[in-house]
């Protein structure tokens, strides 16, 4: 399946009729570190306690089920949704210890299976659909790309963010985003301004509670009195991020979140490339690095999916909103062969390519 229409490469234009993947065969480059963690992890503009968090992430198995071992990064129960039959997770086996692909094991999108999370089907199913591979079934809840001419890729990806709020249907953008209804009515967010997404999240519930109390559809037609008394509801009706219209008649359904009009005030997408290390040197991040540093593949791929988060939000901002790509390579110390970057909002996904440099995509249907 050759990459969709709508891309574009940043460093040259496509070449016509390339078979899909058929350029990217530059092995990465080894590693060493710590307890297999990349061994730039210290390098330059990495965050004081990424750092620490590499020297410390150790391959071991979640105090609380040892069926959890190595991924611990996705299994927070307070926050992470539970794949369909529970969170377990099969123990992997040592690296290259699993079979040569063959053509009839090799499907066009993850099987169903216990051992996945939305985020990690999502970004398979996307990953493959960009790149024209397979996704190679696994019962391991390891994630492989098999290309046409017998290239195997590997696969691992991490959630920055908040992860309730993300389902499979919304990542597969099936469906908008929900957030859970916080009294009885059916609430529409538009986001305006994705920088204050966070904040949103958290103000949302108050300004939903207090409409309803007072039976009215928007913040704006609150009293002006109770405006002014709840600091939430006057940074929402003079700061104006987003536009919250409550459904009195329909109840007890999750709140729908789409991307409303605006324009990111980051065009050039600058805010991106200062982004990068954060992201990389986060915990989640971290350890999805680790795990590809210990796979044996033609290349290693590193997806973010990046959501609803408190650090860098003009950064989310420019991915959901801006027609261009970042206009700087990751850094050096970062040891994989390619790095997607997935918002959570918007329809556009980037991937960035030793050979290829930044692209960006538009693989949802």
């Amino acid at each position: 399946m050759p990459p969709t229409s709508g891309s574009t490469l940043a460093s040259s234009p496509p070449t016509p009729d390339r078979p899909a993947g058929s350029k990217l065969r530059q092995r990465p480059r080894p590693v060493g570190g710590i307890g297999g963690c990349p061994a730039g992890t210290s390098g330059p503009g990495l965050p004081r306690e990424a750092d620490a968090a590499a020297r410390s992430c150790h391959y071991r198995a979640d105090a609380g089920d040892p069926g959890r071992a190595g991924r611990f990064d996705h299994v927070d129960p307070s926050s992470a949704p539970e794949a369909p039959g529970g969170p377990h997770r099969s123990p992997r086996g040592p690296p290259g210890s699993s079979p040569a692909a063959s053509p009839d094991e090799v499907t066009g999108s993850p099987p169903a299976s216990t051992t996945l999370y939305p985020q990690e089907t999502a970004a398979a199913e996307v990953a493959a659909r960009v790149l024209g591979a397979a996704v190679r079934p696994s019962d391991t809840g390891e994630l492989t790309l098999a290309y046409p001419d017998g290239r195997l890729a590997a696969l691992e990806e991490a959630t920055l963010g908040d992860r309730a709020d993300l389902r499979l249907a919304h990542l597969r953008r099936e469906s908008d985003m929900q957030w859970p209804a916080p009294a009885r009515w059916w609430w529409q967010v538009a986001i305006h301004d994705v920088r204050w997404l966070p904040r949103l999240r958290e103000a949302f519930p108050v300004a939903a509670r207090t409409c309803e109390a007072a039976d009215v559809r928007r913040p704006g037609d609150l009293p002006a009195g109770v405006i002014v008394t709840v600091p939430d509801l006057h940074w929402l009706v003079h700061t104006r991020p987003a536009q919250l219209l409550g459904h009195p008649t329909v109840l007890n359904r999750a709140a729908t979140v789409t991307l409303g009009p605006g324009r990111s005030p980051d065009r050039g997408m600058a805010s991106v490339v200062a982004a990068l290390p954060r992201w990389l040197g986060s915990e989640a991040a971290i350890r999805a690095r680790c795990r590809l540093d210990r796979r044996r593949a033609a290349e290693r791929q590193l997806y973010l999916t990046i959501g609803c988060t408190e650090f860098v939000a003009d950064a989310l901002d420019a991915l959901a909103r801006a027609d261009g790509v970042p206009p700087a390579t990751p850094p050096e110390w970062l040891a994989a062969s390619h790095l997607w970057l997935a918002p959570v909002l918007g329809r556009t996904v980037y991937l960035w390519s030793r050979d290829d440099g930044w692209s960006r995509h538009e693989p949802y249907g």
